[in-house]
């Protein structure tokens, strides 16, 4: 029988997607704005900068999982020291949220590519470990689906703590003149970077301590990278995820991104954003006691379903009432609710594709399975971030000003609302094509 995971195991995988959350938090939500409002770059160049980072993550994700995958360590393990990452994550993050030279010129905007290419390396080790070792701690479904809200509801609460805690934070380091404007900004993102660096590390230190890897299977079979790509891409199972996670990534980035740009000139109330992102940690909040249940009584496929009918409410709603206070509420809440009960899902499909890799093959693949999806919801994170940046743009966005051009705050609304729903509708369509056995449930 397999030993059953403690509370204190199972407290470290929720306190590692804490650290996770906060930082992605972190970079969601601040950097476009920092590099425009505080940097001063262009918002076209600004969001260049996000995506050829994201592009350099589509190489380094795969061949990074690809070389955890086909190696060990001499304990036998394979992602349980990648936690120690955090370290180098956590002083990149200070260096990505720190302008150097001159605001707006060369050097600031080199600086800022390098930083932030560079950050994406130790990010990527960093979700590695966080999203792989949950796999690794038990074969056992129940144990997965006990890890997975466990590291939902940690993500939730680092998101919690980011969207709460960061926003002050910064805005009082950097001092308010008489007008709510920040007095010295740079130094309100630094430290602001710090302490979420801080987080990070403490968080996945203690997981580092408590836990360890119970699934183990010898490099006896190498699969060479390019081989691993094919194999994978052609599981339909394993596409399916993929398309599912892009949607993902646009949810969170019109919670992340889009809510500080949306609180500041669509409602002309920056000091909000606090509370319409605590509200989307309160809608996953709200599912986290439910997603185990509904999982053991309806099966995966009909708790996306009702997942993706909750977010496809949301943003209709939103889109009904775009220019009303209660509506980003509305929205986040329900991005929250919605996407847990489906990223909760889609990680045991994750375990069960590994796992039925390694029967195929003789070599499980967590890394490349984990890294490939992740990157993947990254790049639909960068694809919105970039669509944002392209229309600021074209809108004469100036970040030194207060009041924008009423074209960018109409394109503001009309992204989130209407990306909502055509995100939902993509997620309920792909949810019919999962296949529908499930190791403790038929649907």
């Amino acid at each position: 029988m397999e030993k059953k995971l403690t509370l204190i195991e199972k407290s470290g995988y929720g306190l590692t997607n804490l650290g996770a959350g906060i930082w992605m938090s972190f970079i969601n939500t601040f950097l476009l704005y920092f590099y425009t409002n505080v940097a001063h770059i262009r918002p076209a160049v600004a969001s260049a900068i996000i995506s050829l980072a994201v592009i350099w993550d589509a190489v380094n994700d795969p061949i990074f999982a690809s070389l955890v995958d086909n190696h060990r360590f001499k304990n036998g393990e394979k992602m349980h020291p990648l936690l120690l990452s955090s370290i180098p994550l956590a002083v990149i993050l200070i260096l990505t949220f720190t302008v150097f030279g001159e605001e707006g010129s060369i050097t600031c905007v080199v600086c800022a590519f390098l930083t932030y290419f560079v950050f994406r390396i130790p990010s990527t080790l960093h979700m590695l470990s966080a999203n792989g070792m949950k796999q690794l701690a038990s074969p056992d479904d129940k144990e997965r689906v006990a890890l997975s809200t466990w590291a939902a509801g940690g993500g939730a609460f680092g998101l919690a703590l980011a969207s709460i805690i960061f926003w002050p934070i910064i805005r009082g380091v950097a001092k308010l003149d008489a007008n709510g404007n920040m007095i010295n900004p740079r130094l309100g993102f630094t430290v602001g970077a710090a302490i979420a660096g801080g987080i990070v590390i403490a968080t996945s230190l203690y997981n580092y301590f408590t836990s360890t890897e119970r699934v183990h299977d010898e490099v006896a079979n190498k699969i060479p990278f390019l081989k691993c790509c094919k194999i994978l891409l052609s599981n339909r199972e394993f596409n399916l995820n993929l398309a599912i996670l892009f949607l993902y990534g646009l949810f969170s980035t019109i919670v992340s991104g889009y809510s500080l740009y949306y609180c500041t000139y669509v409602l002309n109330k920056p000091g909000l954003v606090s509370a319409v992102m605590a509200t989307y940690v309160v809608g996953i909040i709200i599912t986290l006691p439910i997603v185990g249940k509904l999982y053991k009584k309806l099966g995966r496929k009909k708790v996306i379903a009702i997942g993706s009918l909750i977010l496809i409410a949301g943003g209709v709603i939103f889109l009904a009432f775009a220019r009303m206070i209660f509506a980003p509420f509305v929205l986040c809440i329900s991005i929250g609710a919605g996407t847990n009960l489906v990223t909760v899902m889609l990680g045991l499909n994750r375990a069960d594709i590994t796992d039925d890799v390694s029967k195929e093959h003789g070599t499980r693949m967590d890394g490349m399975v984990n890294n490939v999806m992740y990157f993947v919801q990254k790049l639909g994170n960068a694809f919105l971030t970039m669509i944002l940046g392209l229309i600021l743009e074209s809108s004469h966005f100036d970040g030194t000003l207060d009041v924008q051009p009423q074209t960018a705050v109409t394109a503001i609304v009309m992204i989130m609302g209407v990306t909502s729903v055509a995100a939902s509708v993509g997620i309920a369509l792909l949810n019919t094509g999962l296949r529908k056995d499930d190791k403790n449930n038929e649907d």
